[in-house]
């Protein structure tokens, strides 16, 4: 099963890397992160395969509209669940996995 994780971003690396590595780092098992860059100057660039890089620009006005259209696509690529997160948060390594065991209790 894939786990999907959906990090918005508008420029700002030096918060964004860190919080994309942490994404990848999850004890879950596989991982796929939709990236979505919202309008920004120099947008990142990976060759990651897990890592699904969109870009906007200009960016959406929405950020509920960014979100549901992210989650949308995960539907569609077989998802069936997703952890939307900010691009400014670190996650700890077992977060996705404790957010799944403590939605079966």
């Amino acid at each position: 099963m894939t786990h999907w994780i959906i990090m918005p971003y508008i420029d700002n690396h030096a918060q964004t890397l860190p919080a994309v590595e942490d994404c990848l780092a999850q004890s879950v098992g596989e991982v796929k992160l939709l990236l979505i860059d919202n309008g920004s100057e120099r947008p990142l660039t990976f060759t990651d395969s897990r890592i699904w890089p969109w870009r906007f620009q200009p960016q959406l006005l929405s950020l509920a509209g960014l979100w549901n259209t992210a989650l949308q696509t995960v539907w569609n690529a077989g998802g069936t669940q997703a952890l939307v997160v900010n691009n400014d948060l670190r996650l700890p390594r077992h977060l996705y996995q404790d957010l799944l065991e403590a939605q079966r209790l």
